[in-house]
């Protein structure tokens, strides 16, 4: 009795509270998340992961499924306890939810976080709207020699709707509602570095174009667009066409 206790005591100690600014977020730590995602995201039957801390340090995590399954509650509370055993000092409640064909965030309380997510037809959308906003630059550009600045402007919301289509497959979810929150993504996605800062040039250009009202756009800023629209469709393209034929 007397170890349990010390246990707990120490279990209470090292759990988050809400003065350190823990409560409401998805986990305690980035590399808990991360740990979570790993093993619950091995469990085919789940489609998307939240979690959020509340006010007394417990994680809680949620599993949504399709349906609620005996089978899957065998798979899922294994993977569970092994983030337990990954992290004895926090405390966790886990859950499953059912989304029954609706989208996964309406079978979670509102204040959970996205960690995980497995390929949505937001995707697809999403890569659909970059092959259709590429083609209308290329038309832009044969039609509308005049207004290349404004086909820069095009070009790189082609790039973006192909960032967000290939953050959407990730499996650490992001948050893809804002240009400092894509940015942000960028930075934290090794892969991503391949493209530099093309993706980034883009977006300086485009919004010069819309904003500067005495800025002039020449040659060699249109040259450098395509190049870096080039650039970011050469790393993200063929990664998210891979990841539409296997979802």
């Amino acid at each position: 009795m007397g170890k349990q206790k010390e246990r707990r005591k120490s279990i209470r100690q090292s759990s988050p509270s809400p003065k350190n600014g823990a409560a409401n977020k998805g986990c305690a730590s980035t590399s808990c998340c991360q740990r979570i995602v790993f093993h619950l995201s091995k469990v085919v039957e789940i489609k998307a992961i939240f979690a959020r801390t509340d006010k007394d340090g417990v994680c809680h995590v949620y599993s949504v499924v399709e349906e609620h399954s005996p089978a899957t509650y065998q798979k899922v509370m294994k993977r569970e306890q092994q983030i337990e055993e990954d992290f004895p000092e926090i405390r966790f409640s886990f859950r499953i939810r059912a989304h029954q064909g609706r989208e996964p965030a309406v079978a979670v309380p509102l204040s959970s976080q996205p960690l995980f997510h497995t390929m949505s037809d937001k995707a697809k959308a999403h890569f659909d709207r970059y092959q259709q906003i590429g083609a209308l630059a290329l038309r832009m550009e044969a039609a509308l020699p005049g207004d290349r600045d404004w086909c820069c402007v095009v070009m790189f919301y082609a790039a973006l709707h192909l960032l967000d289509a290939y953050l959407c497959t990730k499996t650490f979810a992001f948050e893809i509602d804002s240009h400092v929150n894509r940015n942000l993504a960028i930075r934290q996605s090794p892969e991503l570095r391949r493209f530099g800062s093309s993706y980034r040039e883009l977006q300086d250009l485009s919004e010069q174009v819309r904003y500067d009202p005495g800025f002039l756009y020449k040659t060699v800023h249109h040259v450098n667009a395509r190049a870096n629209l080039a650039k970011v469709a050469a790393v993200l393209e063929s990664r998210v066409k891979k990841r539409l034929e296997t979802s």
